[in-house]
């Protein structure tokens, strides 16, 4: 489709398709509102959302921490991907989504207690096997 400007148009299809999305949308955020346990998932999701955030605005020219803030950074725009997709109807993707959120969460909590331990004066221990 070709808009009076010229401009190619999005498809019906598609056009469809986000509108479903939004009613999708709507059914899960009434849903949520009944259940306590979702919007406690929420909740510890948005606090995971608000630490990534506060960790992207540590200054520093430390790269160990730069390299925490990246993953800080991808790890909230991850978690919002996984929402987005969730609310909308794409349970799948969300969930393998999220999967790598919290691997990442993981990853970024074990870079900052190293760096902890580092700049304390400790060192890292490992049991030999």
């Amino acid at each position: 489709m070709i808009d009076t400007q010229g401009r190619t148009d999005i498809p019906d299809n598609l056009v469809s398709l986000h509108g479903a999305e939004e009613q999708l949308r709507g059914k899960a955020r009434t849903l949520i509102a009944a259940d306590p346990r979702l919007q406690l998932h929420l909740a510890v999701t948005e606090a995971a959302m608000e630490l990534a955030d506060r960790l992207r605005q540590f200054d520093s020219n430390d790269e160990n921490l730069k390299v925490t803030v990246m993953l800080g950074m991808r790890t909230f725009n991850a978690f919002a991907a996984s929402i987005k997709l969730a609310l909308s109807g794409y349970h799948q993707t969300a969930h393998s989504s999220c999967a790598t959120c919290w691997k990442r969460s993981f990853c970024s909590t074990c870079s900052l207690a190293a760096q902890r331990s580092s700049s304390a004066g400790g060192s890292p221990t490992r049991k030999r096997v």
